[in-house]
């Protein structure tokens, strides 16, 4: 029973649980008041400020530099008022003795009856007193209406103006429309980032894209806008259109926008009204785009060309540039074609005509507006440059340029020793004389042979295989042959050497130094020898030792310089067939290698019957030499015998007559050269 008695609170305490419960409600509603209060006072200032500049700002245009320092005002009274009505408030804890003050005015005859609680409750009073005190404070407040005795009258009329503040703010919105309305604010509130005022009518420019554009001659331009927001009667004098002038000191003059999909309106300037350019804007109600510009390019084409060759290696000749699309060369020249244009270039290709082959184009980093293009001369054909500008415009129907191949001449070959079939001892020596020309060089030079018309013998090599390659690398353009065959070291396949009755057919041919695709090799017209009997050994031995010695001196003329290197021709300006100039060379083909008359070349020429002239006379002192040679050794051996001496000299004779004639009819076969 007494533990119960225990547990039960005092009147006394119970009394002052209800005063502090009172106390701390008033005390929570007046923080929550006061700090109502103070928000609305900062929405008042906030949305005054944003009221009046609006209008301001959408009246007068306010300059940027108003706009900042409004700003600047509103920014610093604003951080002041949060500071002391707000933060502060916030801050700091309601004072008992303010909650007791304000609820005992709301009750009549009260007397301080909380004032005097709160000064005595922690003061060490009797019992009985302490009961009295607490007991009055609790009666009392415990008749008071919280609601009513911290009044919201100042919050309410606080709230008041926020809402009719706010009211005209939506009054502004909707008259102004939402686009307006948000640039308005913004102006207001960020009055550093300069922003046009948008209108109740907002344009959007779709095409052209960007609003600049550049079209090419003879094409119409096209116009798409989105609108959105209020959109004018077409009726009237603000409806949508383009407004355009051709220079910016002439009015303006119009061209409807008409209803697309959706938002989009459109409008076109036909080609015939583009002129050189115009100067452009949209426009709608109280809204226009900025002022862009329409300029006209000229068509893609091509305007000149740079055209180099870079010869083969063996014609020893410089590179040469040409201004002249049309090609010509000898085949297997490269040649680097820079073709310029008017526009800028985004890629480009040529095109082979005959057999469709494609040739991507190089950039050229220091000219844009030029194609490099690399290839070999192969064939006749023709080519087409097709190019696209960086705006993607194409070149039309390019005109078409020729590719003219000319053909290196094959060496031009003559056999005019003997010149025509003949009979010789199956033992005998055939004395060969000819000549061999080419435009740039001959590489090789050999007699071919061939026994019956079927059995081909083994080749013989001018000058025992020698190279002909001169000093400074090149090969003579000309070769004057001399040489002679040997009967009877020449065998068949199985050996047997060679006897009456046999045919042996031989001819000239000569290989060029042309390295696109090969050499080209020609020959001589192809001659007979008719195999008789055999003549004796000394007079085969005489006639073996007269062609060595023309042979070693025909060798020494060639090493002294006979030929004539390509590069000595090239500084005469002979056999240089230039780019765009067929000149002769290949009028020689048609003529070269075909023999006339008796199977002799009609190339001979006069030089080469002149030289051959001189050969003979020097052939007849080398035979009267050896004659005479021949005779002095017969009489030292046969002194004794005059009838022998007699004889021999009766045979040497015979034999000096036979090679009188033979030197004879040599010259006279060089005399008989065309001239």
């Amino acid at each position: 029973m007494s533990t119960v008695e225990k547990g039960k609170p005092t009147p006394v305490a119970r009394y002052e649980a209800v005063v502090e419960d009172h106390l701390a409600r008033a005390r929570s509603r007046i923080r929550l008041l006061d700090t109502t209060a103070a928000l609305l006072g900062f929405l008042i200032g906030t949305f005054a400020y944003a009221l009046g500049m609006a209008l301001l700002d959408s009246w007068l245009k306010l300059p940027s530099l108003a706009r900042q320092a409004a700003f600047a005002v509103y920014s610093l009274l604003a951080l002041v008022y949060l500071g002391l009505f707000l933060v502060r408030l916030l801050g700091r804890r309601i004072n008992p003795y303010y909650a007791a003050r304000q609820v005992e005015q709301a009750l009549p005859g009260a007397k301080n009856s909380l004032v005097n609680w709160l000064d005595l409750r922690h003061e060490k009073l009797p019992s009985a007193i302490r009961g009295a005190v607490s007991h009055r404070a609790a009666r009392d407040i415990a008749r008071a209406d919280l609601d009513q005795v911290i009044s919201v009258r100042r919050t309410a009329w606080l709230g008041a103006i926020v809402g009719a503040l706010f009211l005209a703010l939506v009054v502004l919105f909707l008259r102004s429309g939402p686009f307006q309305f948000v640039s308005l604010i913004k102006h207001a509130f960020t009055p550093f980032v300069e922003t046009p005022i948008a209108t109740r009518t907002v344009i959007h420019l779709v095409q052209p894209e960007g609003g600049d554009v550049t079209v090419p001659v003879g094409q119409a331009v096209s116009f798409t806008a989105q609108v959105e927001g209020k959109i004018p009667d077409p009726r009237n004098a603000d409806a949508l259109k383009v407004l355009y002038r051709y220079r910016q000191d002439e009015p303006y003059q119009e061209q409807p926008l008409e209803r697309g999909d959706g938002s989009q309106w459109t409008a076109m300037v036909p080609a015939f009204q583009v002129h050189n350019g115009f100067w452009y804007k949209i426009t709608g109600g109280a809204a226009e785009t900025p002022e862009y510009r329409v300029q006209v390019r000229s068509i893609p084409l091509l305007t000149s060309f740079d055209v180099t060759y870079h010869f083969r290696p063996y014609l020893y000749m410089a590179d040469q540039t040409t201004q002249d699309p049309n090609l010509e060369g000898l085949r297997g020249t490269a040649v680097t074609l820079l073709a310029h244009t008017n526009r800028r270039v985004k890629e480009g290709h040529l095109q082979i005509a005959d057999d469709k082959r494609d040739f991507a184009a190089e950039r050229v980093p220091e000219d844009p507006q030029a194609l490099r293009f690399h290839l070999v001369l192969e064939k006749n054909a023709t080519y087409r440059i097709w190019f696209t500008a960086e705006e993607g415009d194409h070149n039309n129907d390019p005109m078409p340029y020729t590719i003219k191949v000319l053909a290196d001449s094959p060496p031009r070959v003559t056999l005019t020793q003997p010149g025509q079939d003949i009979h010789l001892p199956a033992n005998g020596i055939l004395r060969l004389r000819g000549a061999a020309n080419d435009d740039f060089g001959i590489t090789r030079l050999v007699l071919q042979k061939k026994l019956n018309g079927q059995e081909a013998l083994p080749p013989q090599p001018y000058q025992n295989k020698k190279s002909l390659q001169q000093a400074d690398g090149s090969y003579p353009q000309h070769l004057d042959y001399m040489d002679f065959v040997d009967l009877s070291k020449v065998t068949t396949r199985t050996g047997e050497p060679l006897h009456k009755g046999m045919v042996l057919e031989y001819w000239l041919e000569a290989a060029d130094n042309c390295d696109f695709p090969e050499p080209n090799v020609a020959q001589s017209a192809v001659f007979k020898v008719l195999l008789d009997d055999p003549q004796d050994a000394r007079q085969q031995a005489q006639e073996r030792h007269q062609a060595e010695e023309e042979e070693k001196q025909q060798q020494q003329n060639q090493d002294q310089g006979s030929g004539q290197s390509p590069q000595q021709d090239h500084a005469q300006g002979r056999n240089q067939p230039q780019p765009g100039q067929e000149g002769n060379h290949q009028a020689q083909q048609g003529a070269d290698n075909h023999p006339q008359g008796g199977g002799q070349s009609s190339q001979a020429k006069p030089q080469e019957g002149s030289n051959q002239g001189k050969d003979n006379n020097d052939l007849d002192k080398k035979l009267q030499q050896v004659e005479q040679a021949l005779k002095n050794q017969d009489q030292k051996n046969n002194s004794g015998k005059g009838q022998s001496q007699d004889t021999k000299g009766e045979n040497q004779g015979t034999e000096k007559n036979q090679q009188t004639q033979e030197g004879t009819q040599s010259k006279n076969e060089g005399s008989q050269a065309p001239s």
